[in-house]
């Protein structure tokens, strides 16, 4: 079927309600009723996450590593979809353990951003892994590309994303350093109404930190 953005909402419902009753296959045949590849790719990625919430990791695995075959068929612009696809197959896939997966697929993302906040979500997997040393790695280059972001408030953001989802994931290291970083950037904008913006946000990653 043809779906607009407007009616995506409807028909990831469905898939996602089809998932969360434990019928993957009816799941899945949702999702790939969609004939525009971005809005079927982001569909599959939330049956897999809602599978994955319901079930565990196993079946997630596969339906994930689908989405992001799909999502290496995209166009990178004018939408960022290719990138904004496998940033969240990368994130899921971080989200269930399979780290390994995860990073190789956040290594596929162009955007720098989305790349760094797919980055950030791998480091925290594999510190929950006990994988210190991969983690670490990741992690420096996580920082590496959050500080090739232009705009101060934007790293503000991707560093507040990374505290909030290193303090779910348990890596206390991971969630010092981002929000430290993500405090010193809020603190040096200029602009009030950016920095505003900023410290808003790290008030809200505080609290949700634990």
């Amino acid at each position: 079927s043809d779906v607009c953005s407007s009616d995506l909402p409807v028909y990831t419902a469905l898939a996602t309600m089809e998932a969360g009753t434990g019928d993957v296959a009816a799941a899945r045949a949702e999702a790939d009723s969609i004939s525009e590849p971005r809005y079927r790719v982001a569909t599959l990625i939330d049956v897999a996450l809602t599978v994955g919430g319901r079930d565990g990791p196993a079946p997630a695995r596969g339906l994930l590593l689908n989405a992001a075959e799909e999502a290496r068929k995209l166009e990178e612009r004018p939408t960022f979809a290719r990138s904004n696809s496998l940033r969240a197959v990368a994130v899921g896939l971080a989200q269930f353990g399979w780290s390994a997966d995860a990073r190789a697929t956040a290594a596929e993302v162009s955007d720098v951003r989305l790349r760094a906040e797919a980055l950030w979500a791998v480091a925290a997997s594999f510190a929950g892994n006990q994988d210190l040393v991969a983690a670490e790695q990741i992690r420096q280059q996580a920082l590496a590309d959050t500080a090739s972001i232009s705009s101060a408030l934007d790293r503000t953001w991707v560093l507040c994303g990374a505290a909030t989802a290193a303090s779910r994931a348990g890596d206390t290291v991971g969630m010092r350093s981002a929000f430290a970083r993500a405090l010193e950037e809020a603190r040096g904008i200029a602009d009030a109404w950016a920095r505003s913006q900023a410290m808003t946000r790290v008030s809200t990653a505080l609290g949700v930190m634990h």
